[in-house]
């Protein structure tokens, strides 16, 4: 096969295979490491091949960057082009380095070579969450999030894991190819009737497999917990034909709203309502003194509007619990005492979990705050901030960059948090009776910080038997990025079996459940509300919760082991 077309089979296995603006088409992600397999093997300049398709693919797919320097940095788009493809080589280069590696073991059997290639995948992806404050973008098993059932083995090994796994099946699937079509490579060696076995089903069968476990499984879930669909749905419309970027500028002006009720099929003993405002504040005037007052008015207004919407529809006598965007009211309540005064007072009949800047001692934090019934639950404060978009790193950066940076980012503080999942009282009447006292523990993921799992299987060993994961992805105006950050973020359900109540500002917004199955989502750049009755039970953890650094340090003695297996081999050539 010519190495132009696998360049373009990797390519377009890495566009077509995450969210993207045309199709996704989960499978064709395997095509980019069949690919780089393949030209490690067979391309005298496979460096050069395997960091172009990486640079091509993950730029294309990184798109979404080039646009929101365009818009919020005013960067010419024949300058902010060229942006995600430096991004794309960051990414390139893992894939480059791993064919490197390949071409070292050329000499290895085949079965021993995928397995330990497999695991090295895994721990590129671990490590690619950490290095230089980490950046998990674009995890080969997040890909399979729009195919629950494949997905649900993240709950065993995690969804790094899960990668490796993926990307075993692709070079078994490449090491048949290169087999069955006899291509000719350095150190090329007879291979055992096991290894042709292995290769020619291995592939198939780990699929097969993967799949079969996750529909089993998932069939016999959604027995137990019912088929969750839209019981009720309204739709307020304007009274007036206002135009699209006239509401983006003026938040008080009242659009067209959209407010859903979601239920299940089965009744459970104990449930919780919860409610998901977008705001849809646009990120033109979100900050701008001149619209706090609005923004604020106008996350109060679907408030209000959704209790009476709920009230029609018979759930009034439930305590409802609002979830609103990140920085969903963008002031501090140092800085502007009224307007938070506003929030606190709206709150005094309402539990209402919010994202709010919060200042103390000179330094601000991304912050969510709960409040239940005018009594202050606690706060978390982001700890894994954005690069450059919530804070400068320590970098030697001329002055003048230091500076236009800091107008869009370097503002907030790492959060020093205890850890703990933050506990709720509610009732499951207005009525304040010892016997109808609940209490549930949110988990807080504030926006990118739903991708990186250490994170949430912390607050789910703290206690958390929920996930609120409030964004705002309005940077990203109608792209392909709050889907792909959708995508990454419900692989925390599954790892941990824990439900998610995903709160973004344009969206998307998303109920997940905790297999990872969503059960309702609204559009981007709208104005809606989602409330959903979920059952409170007594949290069982995943193996994966129990037992991740268990399966890391088990993955990396193996990988000793099968490196010790080659070196074996390498010596008995050299004899």
């Amino acid at each position: 096969m010519s190495r132009y077309i696998l360049i373009f089979l990797g390519v377009v296995g890495i566009f077509l295979g995450f969210a993207n603006p045309f199709i996704q088409i989960s499978f064709l992600v395997l095509l980019y490491p069949f690919s780089l397999y393949i030209l490690a093997h067979s391309s005298n300049n496979y460096f050069r091949d395997t960091l172009l398709m990486g640079i091509l693919g993950y730029g294309a797919s990184f798109y979404w960057i080039a646009v929101t320097i365009h818009i919020y940095g005013a960067v010419p788009y024949v300058l902010a082009f060229f942006v995600p493809f430096v991004v794309g080589l960051y990414f390139a280069l893992y894939g480059s380095l791993l064919a490197v590696f390949i071409r070292k073991i050329l000499f290895a059997s085949p079965v021993l070579k995928c397995v330990i290639l497999g695991l090295l995948w895994y721990f590129i992806e671990y490590f690619r969450g950490f290095f230089l404050t980490g950046f998990s973008w674009f995890t080969l098993s997040s890909a399979f999030s729009v195919m629950p059932a494949m997905i649900q083995g993240a709950s065993l090994i995690g969804a790094y894991a899960l990668s490796g796994l993926f990307a075993l099946v692709a070079f078994f699937f490449a090491e048949f190819y290169l087999v069955s079509y006899q291509v000719d490579f350095q150190g090329k060696r007879p291979i055992s009737q096991f290894s042709q076995y292995s290769i020619k089903y291995g592939g198939m069968l780990i699929l097969i497999c993967v799949y079969w476990f996750g529909s089993v499984y998932l069939n016999q879930q959604n027995k137990n917990y019912g088929e969750y669909s839209i019981a009720a749905q309204e739709i307020m419309h304007k009274k007036v034909n206002v135009p699209y970027d006239v509401v983006h500028t003026n938040p008080s002006i009242v659009g067209e709203v959209k407010h859903s009720l979601i239920k299940s099929n089965k009744e459970f003993e104990n449930t919780v309502l919860f409610t998901l405002v977008q705001g849809n504040i646009s990120q033109n005037v979100k900050w701008s003194k001149l619209f706090q007052q609005d923004s604020i008015n106008k996350f109060l207004r679907l408030t209000q509007e959704t209790e009476d919407f709920l009230q029609k529809n018979a759930l009034s006598t439930q305590e409802n619990i609002f979830i609103y965007p990140e920085t969903a009211f963008p002031i501090t309540s140092y800085h502007h005492p009224d307007l938070y005064e506003q929030i606190r007072k709206t709150a005094k009949d309402k539990i209402m979990v919010y994202g709010i800047p919060y200042y103390v001692d000179k330094k601000y934090y991304n912050s969510i705050e709960m409040i239940n019934h005018g009594q202050f639950m606690g706060r978390y404060s982001k700890e894994h901030l954005v690069p450059f978009g919530e804070y400068l790193p320590p970098l030697p950066l001329p002055q003048f960059f230091t500076d236009f940076l800091a107008q869009y980012g370097g503002v907030f503080s790492v959060g020093e948090n205890n850890n703990e999942a933050i506990a709720l009282n509610i009732n499951d009447t207005q009525e304040n009776t010892q016997k109808n006292k609940q209490e549930i523990k949110i988990g807080s993921l504030v926006c990118y910080e739903a991708i990186f799992p250490e994170i949430a299987r912390e607050s789910v060993l703290q206690g958390a038997n929920f996930f609120v994961n409030i964004s705002n992805d309005a940077w990203y105006d109608k792209t392909s990025a709050p889907y792909q950050h959708l995508q990454l973020s419900l692989m925390r359900a599954v790892e941990n079996g824990v439900y998610m109540l995903r709160a973004s500002n344009t969206g998307v917004s998303a109920i997940i459940d905790k297999f990872g199955q969503i059960l309702a989502t609204t559009d981007l750049f709208t104005d809606e509300t989602l409330s959903i009755v979920l059952p409170v039970e007594n949290h069982k953890k995943t193996f994966y919760t129990n037992y991740a650094s268990y399966i890391l340090w088990g993955a990396m003695i193996i990988c000793i082991g099968l490196l010790f297996g080659i070196y074996q081999q390498k010596k008995k050539l050299c004899v």
